[in-house]
Parts: structure tokens; sequence; C-alpha cells
């Protein structure tokens, strides 16, 4: 017999149309990640020596010239800029978070400064933010640049506006940083599919590319990969467990190092135009299908706010109290019986994100939200 976790811990399971976020679980691991896992955990093995090997091994299927595997992408921003201060200098690796007589600021459009950055400074290093709300100009970017600073951040996540309109392009801000000697990070955390990506960011000269191991590569949730240059990646293995540094909780044990491998594999095979095609296909039926509710619209919005190469399902809430509306349908939704969850976007909106729904699910959503509209617009 089974034991359901979750029922034994009254932990209510979820129906996820707001995509794989860190709140709403990442993603579902396939049997052949679950299964690596599983494996992994019945020896004993050098947790460097495995970290090093498997990190080679991403990195040469990856077309990358280094990997580390760390403990999720946020995790991955702290060792990143860890590494861009220390350049693997030993002293400088012991003395973290002290970054006296060290350069330690970190360049950010302040259209990418987010909840995620927060992380930075846990390094030592400091950010420094240039350009408007929704614009930076190249000359902003290049008057940031002094003595002090360490390196440019780049933050491909941005809810609500578009991340490349809304700041200078990657290209750009690589051309202007690499003009100064300064290495470009960039947080693509959420920047799969398409797979293409694993590689992309590298080739276009970013020094450091993060992405998560449990959004879209579907591996363990608290793991993560740091793509890039050889020695920055030296660096962050130098800052990160088993040793005592600054990047010590960064942890991730060989279960999931081992776990990542068997993801990164699997992705690199799937036929992502079949995905898609799943994910299209549902969320025209749930636009359809909500096409007639009264007091909001139902349509097919594409691409996501970070550029996400697939369709979202938008819904907007019409007439007075629009906003209190949306905020009630949402709620409602997370009330229901099995619970959704969604995202609140913008003053009015809810954006549905079929790529961690199952066939069926829809179906579900679709009736809830029909219900909860039918009590809330008489």
């Amino acid at each position: 017999m089974t034991t359901d976790w979750y029922d034994r811990l009254g932990v209510k399971k979820i129906i996820n149309g707001q995509g794989t976020s860190t709140a709403a679980g990442g993603s579902l691991m396939p049997p052949e990640v679950l299964e690596a896992m599983e494996d992994a955990a019945q020896n004993y093995v050098r947790l460097e020596e495995l970290q090093r090997r498997a990190g080679s091994h991403i990195a040469d299927i990856t077309n990358n010239e280094a990997c580390y595997i760390c403990g999720g992408s946020s995790s991955g921003l702290l060792l990143a800029a860890a590494a861009c201060m220390t350049k693997n200098d030993p002293e400088k690796v012991r003395r973290l978070p002290d970054t006296d007589g060290i350069p330690d600021e970190f360049i950010i459009h302040r259209t990418h400064v987010n909840v995620y950055t927060r992380i930075v400074p846990v390094s030592g290093a400091k950010l420094t933010e240039v350009g408007y709300a929704r614009k930076t100009n190249p000359w902003q970017l290049e008057d940031a640049i002094t003595e002090d600073t360490a390196g440019v951040l780049y933050i491909f996540y941005r809810q609500g506006w578009r991340v490349e309109e809304s700041a200078l392009s990657l290209a750009k801000t690589i051309e202007i940083a690499h003009r100064y000697d300064l290495p470009v990070i960039v947080d693509a955390a959420g920047q799969l599919p398409p797979k293409e990506n694993l590689w992309k960011f590298t080739d276009m000269g970013a020094d450091l590319v993060i992405f998560s191991g449990g959004k879209g590569l579907k591996g363990p949730q608290s793991s993560g990969l740091i793509l890039g240059r050889s020695d920055l990646i030296e660096a962050c293995h130098q800052l990160g467990p088993p040793n005592h540094n600054v990047g010590r909780a960064s942890k991730v044990p060989k279960e999931e190092i081992v776990g990542l491998v068997a993801a990164v594999e699997r992705y690199l095979s799937l036929d992502y135009e079949k995905e898609i095609a799943r994910i299209e296909n549902m969320v025209d039926r749930i636009a359809e299908h909500l096409s007639d509710v009264k007091g909001l619209e139902a349509y097919r919005r594409m691409p996501g706010d970070s550029g996400e190469p697939f369709p979202f399902c938008e819904l907007r809430l019409i007439g007075e109290d629009s906003e209190d509306r949306r905020d009630s349908l949402a709620a409602s939704l997370r009330g229901w019986d099995p619970p959704i969850v969604v995202s609140s976007i913008l003053r009015d909106k809810i954006s549905i994100n079929a790529l961690t729904m199952t066939e069926g699910q829809d179906e579900i959503l679709v009736e809830a939200i029909r219900e909860i509209m039918k009590e809330m617009v008489t």
C-alpha cells in the first residue's frame, strides 16, 4: 500500500494555473528524475567530486565552457555575484561578505529590480540601479561604471512589462560591460523553454547564466544551474559547499545533483513542439469556454511577461470595481475544491499558465470560474 503523504499531513493538492513558481511547488518531476534520485540515495560519494563531474557533463551537453549546480536560482545569484567579486582569490573567498577593498557594486537596470535581487547583497555586494522606471539609455549604464564596479546583472523577470523593452537589450548590455572588462550575470531562472537558451545567452557573451532546476527542466525544485566562464565557475566551487564560505547555504545533496543531470538530459531530448501544441490547445479551450461569461473577457496572450515562448490565457474583469472583483475571483478559486491558484497581474487581470496544468484540469478551472462569476455578476 502506498502512502499519500499530502493526505496524511492534511495538505490539499491544488490545480496549478500559476506556472512553475516556488509558491505553487515548482514543477512535477518525471519518472526519469525520480529514479535517478532514488539510485543516488543508495550510496555515499565525495560531494566535491560529484559536483565537478556532474557540472562538467552538463557543460558538455549544453555547449558551455563550465557549469556549477547550485541550490536554486536564488542561491545562483548569490554565488555568481560572489564569484565576480573574488575572482577565485582564496583570501577574498574567505573574507566575504566583508568586501573592504574589493570592487563590490553590481549595476542593474532599475526596471529589473525585483524581490529576487534582494539575495545579491547577502554576498556582501551592493546594487547600483540605472535607468528610468521603464527605460534605460546606454549612457546611463556607462556613467554608473566606477572602479568599485564588480559586474552587471541582467534579470529576465519583470511582471507586467517586457524585459528587454523596458531596459537595454542583453546584447547592448554585454557590449557596454565588456568594453570596460566587466562580467555580465544573467538571471534566466524561468527562461526554459526553449532549450536553446541553455547556450544562447553564453553564446551572446554573458559570463554567467543562471537557470532554475525546478521550473522548465522539471528537476529538483531546490536545484539550479550556473553556466559560463570556467574561471568564475571555479570560484563558485570554492565559495560553495562543502566549503565553509559565503555560499555554504547553497547546499545541493547528492540525490539532487544526479536528479538535475537526469533532468537536463531528458530536457534536451524532448519534442517541445508537441508540448507547446498541448499548451496552445488548452489555452484556446479555456478562452473559448469562458468567452460568454458576463463580467470578464477571456483571450490568448503571447509571449509571457518575461518572454516565455508559449501562450497564456488572460482574463480581464470588466466594469466598476474590476480590481476588487479580480481579487475576489482569485480568492474564490483558491477556496475551491480542489483549490486553484492563478496569477493576478496588472490592475484588473488574471493570468492562467497552462504549462503546469494537466489534461482535464482546464475543465475544472472553467467550471469554477463560470460558477464564481455567476454569483459575482447578477
